[in-house]
């Protein structure tokens, strides 16, 4: 439900709508993008559920960093997951209630998915211990890397944990998510995301279409998206998560057939004090060469 009186705010320019659609609608003819308060609205809205901490007790296979683009602005982590745990969260989700996105005024043209909001502070923590090791500090005191959201305090930057409200997703057929920006998580303004944590519950084999697509500056939010205009194309695999800068502009292509399950949080970073620029040079993970498409 809506909060009473809660207006959604354009970002880029700060005009107050009414509603969702009314908002989607001065995104599309003023070409802005800033889509930040949606997902304050979500994180401050009343939640009443849980999320059960589910930890698979086999030895998971090591995980590995896989970079979409040379500047690590998108790279996938393999086996971050196990298949227990996948379908142990697609299962509570299920219990829990999946409701559709249209509760939330999402316009069937810009999305269509039912999801589920749960918090779990310890399976945050649990998660960021697994993927620690393949994070990196984000400096912001010389040239702004992409995808980083503008209103970040130009400094450097570590990670230090997850948001605790998960939100599980699952498209069906016809099911997608128009090419967006993602909204983040601000706790301070020294606590805030930089970047979206998305695991894959389920792999692509058990359903067609539904692909994340990165694409090039000129593709507009909330317009058809233009196949011309993709850069890089993630299959999903179940048990992946697929970490990249929020502020890009990406989708999820819509599904043929089949069912695709999601959870997804952000990455906190706060500021690091006393920081110096070059101190970092990028996580000990081996990084590999975007080919267009993982």
């Amino acid at each position: 439900m809506r909060r009473c009186g809660h207006m959604d705010r354009c970002r880029t320019c700060q005009a107050e709508f009414f509603s969702r659609n009314q908002l989607f609608e001065h995104l599309r003819e003023q070409g802005h993008f800033d889509n930040s308060d949606w997902q304050k609205d979500v994180h401050s809205a009343v939640t009443t559920h849980t999320l059960p901490l589910l930890i698979d007790p086999t030895p998971a296979a090591p995980i590995e960093r896989v970079d979409l683009f040379e500047d690590g602005r998108a790279f996938v982590l393999r086996n971050v997951l196990s298949t227990t745990e996948c379908i142990g969260y697609i299962s509570a989700a299920t219990t829990l209630g999946m409701q559709s996105v249209q509760a939330d005024d999402y316009a069937r043209d810009v999305r269509i998915c039912r999801r589920v909001v749960a918090t779990s502070e310890e399976l945050a923590s649990r998660l960021f211990q697994r993927i620690a090791p393949f994070l990196a500090p984000v400096d912001l005191t010389g040239a702004r890397p992409r995808g980083i959201p503008a209103d970040r305090m130009r400094t450097v930057w570590r990670p230090h944990g997850l948001n605790e409200l998960f939100r599980i997703c699952s498209y069906q057929c016809g099911g997608h998510f128009v090419p967006h920006l993602d909204g983040g998580h601000t706790r301070s303004k020294v606590d805030a995301s930089m970047q979206t944590f998305m695991l894959y519950l389920n792999s692509s084999d058990e359903f067609e279409g539904g692909r994340t697509r990165f694409f090039d500056e000129t593709q507009r939010a909330y317009r058809a998206p233009d196949p011309a205009k993709v850069v890089c194309t993630y299959v999903p695999q179940r048990g992946d998560a697929l970490i990249f800068n929020s502020a890009l502009m990406h989708d999820g292509e819509a599904l043929q057939g089949g069912e695709k399950w999601i959870m997804r949080s952000e990455v906190m970073h706060v500021v690091q004090p006393s920081a110096k620029r070059g101190d970092d040079q990028g996580p000990p993970a081996a990084r590999a060469e975007s080919t267009g498409g993982i």
